[in-house]
């Protein structure tokens, strides 16, 4: 039997679902017995407890649920009480759930895989099951793996305690539980340690890089594959991994094909109902309104004046049709080594009579730039970003605010 851990904090009710889609990948792609323990507290609705046993039932698989905040109330307290931010940051008491497993799961286990629910578990997880940790208290994916500038974490960038390359990434973990019991003193004055600190991000990572950074088993990268560094580096045909949608990777792009993938089974899930695609147009209807506002305003602004365009594009093909660009009309090619000279000196020459529509990659970046100049954006330019689809091959238009409607 393998044992398959999930922690579960869902203040607003949507989240569960991506712990159900993650469950049903590894369900799908799993021959051999599973049970999944979800480490959860109130916030987990009876609804989606309904849902995710059926994810289960559905494979024949197994699942248990653990109420941590009954079963581990003086743990939390003092995770709440060593760790103040933990009431304000973006990062809820939800994710220091994984550092109870130990607490929770019956002795008569020896190990357990922890998974976060912004995975898609693409192969066998009796891959990962069996790898042998000999006394080794976890099995990690060092962040440098990922291309991770992990420089910028407050225990590596502020306080120098751990080398950039054992800094290791705490969503896909292979955990031995007999071992990690020797720990408990650790853990508890590394979350004494990591409280203190002010500049905390990963408040449940850094606990565990602080015990464990050079303890770690290191595992190979085709168990934590994080899906923008696979969109960075081109390895875009989907292979069997585990993919991690860290961040803002998921979108509704579906020329994307990681995106498909998680849809693919998220769609094999019981959360994927009437609700859900009622959300979905109300937001896309938002998002057209929204649009057609922006190119009125921009059209206003720009009568009587001359259009001139400015992109760091390779290919301007889906760019020119979006802004129905005529031959007469001109485009700066913004990935020239001058770009921005030339577009400071064409701005000079038509201020007041010209209207620069702006696509770069980082359009805070130049627009300070251009205000140094005393170039005013609504006035003299505007950001091409926000009216982009995936016509134009390079930036797509952001969709991750679809995923969160959800």
């Amino acid at each position: 039997m393998i044992h398959v851990c999930y922690g579960l904090y869902d203040r607003t009710g949507r989240y569960s679902k991506f712990t159900g889609t993650s469950m049903l990948s590894l369900f799908d792609n799993t021959k051999s017995e599973v049970t999944v323990h979800i480490l959860h507290d109130k916030t987990l609705s009876e609804e989606n407890k309904i849902k995710l046993q059926r994810v289960a039932e559905n494979f024949h698989q197994q699942i248990k649920f653990y109420n941590v905040e009954e079963l581990c109330a003086e743990k939390i307290s003092e995770f709440m009480e060593l760790i103040p931010s933990l009431n304000y940051s973006t990062f809820t008491v939800g994710c220091m759930y994984r550092l109870l497993i130990s607490y929770v799961i019956p002795a008569e286990f020896e190990k357990v895989i922890y998974l976060d629910s912004d995975t898609i578990v693409n192969l066998d997880i009796n891959e990962l099951w069996s790898i042998e940790l000999g006394e080794k208290p976890l099995a990690a994916l060092p962040e440098i793996e990922n291309k991770v500038e992990v420089a910028l974490t407050p225990l590596i960038r502020f306080y120098g305690l751990i080398n950039v390359e054992d800094y290791f990434n705490s969503g896909v973990l292979l955990i031995n539980l007999n071992s990690m019991k020797n720990f408990e003193q650790d853990i508890r004055e590394s979350i004494r340690f990591i409280g203190q600190k002010e500049k905390l991000k990963l408040p449940d990572q850094d606990v565990l890089n602080y015990c464990f950074a050079t303890k770690i088993l290191r595992l190979p990268s085709v168990f934590n594959e994080f899906v923008d560094h696979a969109r960075l580096v081109g390895n875009t045909s989907i292979e069997k991994k585990i993919y991690h949608y860290i961040g803002n990777a998921l979108t509704f792009d579906m020329c994307d094909n990681f995106n498909r993938l998680w849809m693919e089974y998220f769609f094999k899930t019981p959360w994927m109902n009437t609700e859900i695609i009622h959300r979905i147009f109300v937001c896309v209807q938002e998002l057209n309104n929204q649009s057609q506002n922006k190119l009125l305003e921009l059209s206003a602004v720009m009568s009587g004046k001359r259009r001139i365009f400015f992109a760091e594009l390779e290919n301007f093909e889906g760019f020119k049709k979006l802004f129905k660009i005529k031959k007469s009309e001109e485009i700066i090619d913004g990935t020239k080594h001058d770009a921005i000279k030339i577009l400071l000196r064409k701005m000079k020459k038509f201020r007041g009579i010209g209207y620069f529509i702006l696509l770069v990659h980082d359009f805070e970046a130049l627009k300070k730039i251009l205000a140094a100049e005393k170039f005013v954006e609504g006035e003299d330019f505007a950001d091409a970003t926000e009216f982009l689809s995936t016509e134009t091959g390079k930036n797509p238009l952001d969709t991750y605010f679809l995923i969160r409607a959800i």
